[in-house]
């Protein structure tokens, strides 16, 4: 919901933007038009042409840019988001399939993770997904460990949300049921269409 919200914040800026430069070149041709009075017709028409033709294209100019910096800056967001939320989603997998691979994952490991973890996660996770991290690490401390799996599962749904996954079709337990063997997701034949 969030990312419909800023899109359309995104767009309403955009629509400002173009109304504010439409309302400038009126100004400066209300402005000017007056001048050219006293100046023969043909001439004034043609200086009027070439004075919109470059005001339109200087604005045209800027907002491209602006909207090629600011795709720019998102995209390298994306990316950053991308490596940390990776990190965690193979830090807690292995953590998850530790105990059945014979390789559990020392304490001292653990707590080395969380903590350089929770930095990068301050700075490069969206808000939704601090919440749902912060969900998780509070049933981490406080749980049970079906109720920690539950958590995780809605911080990894979450992190989706925030790459631009809708999970429409991912019902409860469809995530959770691709590393943890006792839970079995509905199938596809059983989904309300």
């Amino acid at each position: 919901m969030k990312n419909c919200n800023s899109s359309f914040r995104a767009w309403t800026a955009g629509v400002i933007t173009l109304l504010a430069v439409f309302w400038t070149v009126y100004a400066v041709f209300a402005y000017v038009i007056p001048a050219f009075a006293g100046i023969d017709a043909k001439l004034s028409a043609a200086l009027a042409a070439t004075a919109g033709t470059i005001i339109v294209s200087v604005a045209l100019v800027v907002v491209a840019r602006s909207i090629e910096t600011r795709a720019a800056t998102q995209q390298t967001t994306r990316e950053k988001k991308i490596a940390v939320y990776e990190q965690l989603l193979q830090f807690m997998l292995r953590t998850f399939t530790g105990t059945k691979t014979g390789e559990p994952i020392p304490q001292a490991d653990v707590i080395r993770f969380m903590t350089n973890f929770a930095q990068r996660i301050m700075v490069w996770g969206s808000n939704d997904v601090l919440e749902a991290w912060s969900a998780f690490r509070t049933t981490l401390a406080d749980g049970s460990p079906d109720d920690l799996i539950l958590a995780y599962e809605e911080l990894v749904r979450t992190i989706r949300r925030d790459l631009g996954y809708q999970n429409p079709n991912l019902g409860p337990g469809e995530l959770l049921s691709l590393f943890v063997d006792e839970v079995k997701a509905p199938t596809l034949a059983s989904r309300p269409e």
